[in-house]
């Protein structure tokens, strides 16, 4: 029994570690709507870019930091991607069953709006996935 719930664990870290993936993927490619050049980014996505480098960077030295290894410092933050982007598809099924024939996804949302938001969260996901280092006082 021990065995098959540490399967099942597995199973499911492989999940959300994939629908990271899949999340930061999409995002990257609903950025270059029409082809792939900077010149078509937005101020917006720039300073998003900007941010995530930064933020990527504090947790590579926050990880170098505690001695973490480099399968859980990238699984941490890719977890919480997925935990979102799952979070988000279960919302959109039940606004979708909620609202039935009155409700799209585009009557939802203000697309920009939505990719704001989009990007704030994903900011903040990698920001609550570094490692906590507790300071020992003398």
């Amino acid at each position: 029994m021990d065995k098959l719930k540490k399967i099942g664990l597995n199973i499911g870290r492989g999940f959300l570690l994939f629908f990271g993936v899949i999340y930061l993927a999409l995002m990257l490619y609903g950025q270059f709507e029409e082809g792939v050049s900077l010149a078509e980014l937005s101020i917006l996505e720039l300073i998003f870019w900007g941010l995530m480098i930064a933020i990527s960077w504090r947790h590579y030295l926050l990880c170098k930091a505690v001695n973490m290894n480099i399968k859980s410092a990238l699984y941490s933050p890719l977890r919480n991607i997925g935990w979102l982007l799952l979070a988000e598809l279960l919302l959109m099924i039940g606004l979708a069953l909620l609202f039935k024939n009155k409700w799209t996804l585009h009557n939802y949302s203000n697309e920009n709006l939505y990719q704001f938001f989009d990007m704030a969260i994903l900011l903040i996901c990698i920001c609550f996935a570094a490692p906590k280092q507790q300071v020992v006082k003398p």
